[in-house]
């Protein structure tokens, strides 16, 4: 390659011309630009996941075994999207986006927290439905337990909390910090719920569960709490 000021041939690899001195740009983009780009396409791919298998899907499904199927597919896109967010913010990036092994008090803290986001949820939902008359628990769709709880609680748990607070969340906190990795990730697990069939009434208690799954990541420095956590909501919103 040239120099690009005196154009006189230096290597490859070199960060400095020897004749004139002048710096060699790295061809790659800083790890600011990688994070923002990854942040960007971790947002518009889920949210972008969701609403294409939710314009796909049937508007009511028959089966727990029928959700899982839809479930499973909008998932898969939304691993696709986090593996290409990952292959963006570079080596290491998905060693780093799984974390770190928890501690068994943080599985307690997860356990705390799993139960703290029901009641936010749980007092949230009951006070909508009662504000609008609307009591009477949805009937269980038909099919096997375990499909449901697959679709329901296992996928969502894991590539949810991977997605959000493992690959957007070592994106985010390149450039704006823990505290607004906890603030971005709530933000776009209130979108994505909001867009999977709740509405804009779903997106607020949301928010607030994703701001203690936030806290969990950044206290355990983990993503195992935030799954137990995750897992333990949604496991006590379809059994109560």
């Amino acid at each position: 390659m040239r120099c690009p000021s005196c154009k006189k041939r230096i290597g490859g690899t070199a960060r400095f011309c020897p004749s004139c001195g002048y710096q060699i740009l790295d061809r790659e983009p800083d790890p600011a630009r990688r994070a923002v780009f990854a942040s960007a396409l971790v947002f518009a791919g889920v949210l972008g996941a969701i609403l294409t298998t939710g314009y796909l899907a049937p508007v009511e499904y028959s089966t727990t075994t029928e959700e899982l199927v839809w479930s499973s597919l909008a998932y898969g896109l939304v691993v696709a999207v986090g593996l290409a967010a990952v292959a963006i913010l570079g080596r290491g990036a998905l060693f780093d986006s799984l974390a770190a092994r928890p501690a068994p008090s943080a599985l307690v803290l997860g356990a705390l927290g799993g139960l703290l986001c029901f009641g936010i949820s749980h007092v949230y939902v009951w006070s909508i439905a009662v504000l609008a008359e609307e009591v009477e628990p949805e009937p269980m769709l038909e099919g096997g337990r375990w499909a449901l709880f697959a679709s329901m609680v296992i996928l969502p748990a894991f590539v949810e909390e991977w997605t959000d607070r493992g690959v957007l969340w070592i994106a985010i906190r390149r450039v704006a910090g823990t505290g607004g990795a906890i603030f971005a990730t709530a933000l776009l697990f209130g979108m994505s719920h909001g867009l999977g069939g709740g509405g804009p009434l779903e997106v607020p208690h949301r928010f607030a569960v994703g701001l203690v799954l936030g806290w969990l990541r950044a206290r355990t420095g983990s993503l195992w709490p935030g799954i137990l956590a995750h897992g333990m909501l949604n496991t006590l919103a379809i059994s109560l």
